[in-house]
């Protein structure tokens, strides 16, 4: 992230704050602009798009698909592998063929 403008870094920043808090749609409103600047961004951005449906009542499979594009691509973009702090179920999902 040092390397992004101040603007940038503080969007990516905002959004991983707001995905730790359980804000998933705050944190998906700081990320979507920013995700094609920083691996971590797109990164985080799937997870909170997956923790989101997740808590839905009926899961969007557009939405979970779209999220696993996403972490595909900041994988191929060099995002560091999730530690302990992700959700199991939020990384089971992303890597589910199903």
């Amino acid at each position: 992230l040092p390397t992004l403008p101040s603007e940038e870094r503080a969007a990516v920043l905002e959004g991983v704050r707001s995905f730790f808090k359980g804000d998933y749609r705050e944190a998906v409103r700081h990320l979507e602009p920013v995700k094609g600047t920083s691996p971590v961004a797109r990164a985080f951005l799937a997870y909170a798009i997956v923790s989101e449906e997740l808590l839905a009542e009926k899961p969007s499979i557009e939405n979970v698909a779209r999220a696993r594009e996403e972490f595909r691509v900041a994988g191929a973009e060099g995002a560091p592998r999730p530690d302990g702090r992700i959700s199991p179920s939020v990384l089971k999902l992303l890597v589910s063929e199903k």
